[in-house]
């Protein structure tokens, strides 16, 4: 699976059908790209506020394999049994970026393992569809989706709805939420001046998927 805006060396699908053919129970992998910053990108943790933290900047040797909550969705290998068994690969979730986050902990839940290799596969730009203000908003309101169906009190009177295609309800709540924070960033914004209103984030411990 490749993004539009990433580039793949020629070599990297060959090395990564070879890791994957290695052991039966890896569902999606991923190897080293770099970004247009010229930066690397590695595997991801899921925090527990829902947050993403990259392999490297847990201090984790990006240089050596590792399991991680999930694989980025610009440049990843997933087994095809998996897919092919249920009829879709993502859920048709409202979540931007979030989508690979919830496929990894699926993989996971079905006995899966998902990991990160250092072998350099390509080149990703990163953000190419949504300019970086936009894309910094709908992150943090995927969080809050994400965080709502994975880990809330309500979740199992959720489950049934969230897990169906389409899941309606979940569309309906994102709207909801969407446009509530959207009112409250329009009139920060005419209040303070400003054309963007943050909205802090805080870290806490690493969830670490092993």
């Amino acid at each position: 699976m490749v993004n539009p805006d990433a580039l793949p060396y020629p070599d990297s699908m060959k090395k990564l059908v070879e890791l994957m053919e290695s052991d039966s129970k890896l569902g999606a992998i991923q190897g080293k790209f770099r970004t247009d910053k010229g930066k690397i990108d590695t595997g991801r943790f899921i925090e527990d506020d829902g947050g993403v933290i990259r392999l490297h900047s847990a201090g984790i040797d990006p240089n050596k394999e590792s399991l991680v909550s999930y694989v980025s969705g610009a440049m990843m290998m997933l087994r095809a049994e998996f897919p092919r068994r249920r009829g879709f690969i993502f859920y048709d979730l409202p979540f931007l970026h979030f989508d690979a986050s919830a496929l990894g902990l699926e993989l996971y839940h079905n006995g899966y393992k998902v990991k990160y290799f250092p072998y350099e596969t390509g080149y990703h730009k990163g953000k190419a569809t949504t300019e970086n203000k936009d894309s910094e908003y709908y992150i943090h309101i995927s969080i809050f989706m994400f965080m709502l169906v994975t880990n809330s009190k309500f979740k199992r009177f959720l489950d049934d709805l969230t897990l169906s295609k389409p899941p309606i309800i979940l569309n309906f709540i994102s709207l909801f939420f969407s446009l509530t924070i959207l009112a409250t960033f329009m009139n920060s914004s005419q209040c303070l001046g400003s054309t963007y209103f943050p909205i802090p984030t805080t870290r806490s411990s690493l969830s670490l998927a092993t």
